[in-house]
């Protein structure tokens, strides 16, 4: 039996296993994340027509059946949103990486 789920909140496909922010371990939520970018400076139209069709995708029916049988849960989001949960991800996990010596 898992001890936790190392996300901010209980997963749906183990939803009697708590997350570390239940035993008080704000700092330990690592979730697994996908995302779609683009070119700096695509033309905003084109950014929501992506973003939109996406969303749509992400919650249909099919694909998220699919997605929980791949134990996949989703949080379709707009492009601000994104943009802000990476540029988070990059400050709270920048240490680490730089500690680790990985290079790109």
């Amino acid at each position: 039996m898992p001890l936790a789920v190392t996300s901010a909140v209980r997963s749906p496909l183990v939803p009697d296993v708590p997350s570390v922010v239940e035993f008080g371990y704000r700092n330990l939520v690592l979730d697994n994340f996908f995302g779609l970018s683009g070119p700096a400076n695509m033309p905003p139209g084109l950014v929501t027509r992506l973003n939109t069709a996406c969303n749509e995708i992400l919650q249909s029916a099919e694909v998220q059946k699919k997605m929980l049988e791949l134990g996949i849960t989703s949080s379709p989001s707009s492009p601000e949103a994104f943009t802000g949960f990476v540029k988070d991800q990059i400050l709270a996990l920048g240490p680490t990486v730089k500690g680790a010596g990985v290079k790109l």
